[in-house]
């Protein structure tokens, strides 16, 4: 019977030092998943901001294509007025030119 304590003894001793080694191999793991847990976290804060100055960045382009489209649409306006102007003044030179009247004096003796 004491032999029999002796030897449950052991296998207790043995079981207790897998038991600290499966611990100390746990809590190692438990440190790695926190520093990993850590740079997942910072990571994500970092792609969380340029994801905002991405679509800072998006709206602003839509402004600026929003923008260079009414100018766009300005200019055409812009173009036809300007055309109109020049076929009004293109009639107004016709105009004059064909409905001027120069008077033709005759010399005056005095030119002579």
């Amino acid at each position: 019977n004491a032999e029999y304590m002796g030897e449950e003894k052991e296998k207790h001793k043995g079981f207790e030092q897998k038991l600290q080694e499966n611990e100390k191999s746990l809590k190692r793991k438990v440190n790695q998943l926190e520093r990993n847990l850590e740079q997942l976290t910072t990571l994500y804060a970092q792609l969380a901001s340029q994801r905002q100055m991405h679509i800072i960045s998006e709206k602003k382009l839509e402004r600026r294509n929003e923008k260079i489209k009414s100018l766009e649409k300005a200019l055409i306006e812009t173009r036809k007025l300007v055309l109109s102007y020049k076929t009004k003044c293109d009639y107004l030179k016709a105009f004059i030119m064909n409905n001027s009247c120069l008077l033709y004096t005759s010399p005056s003796p005095r030119d002579s």
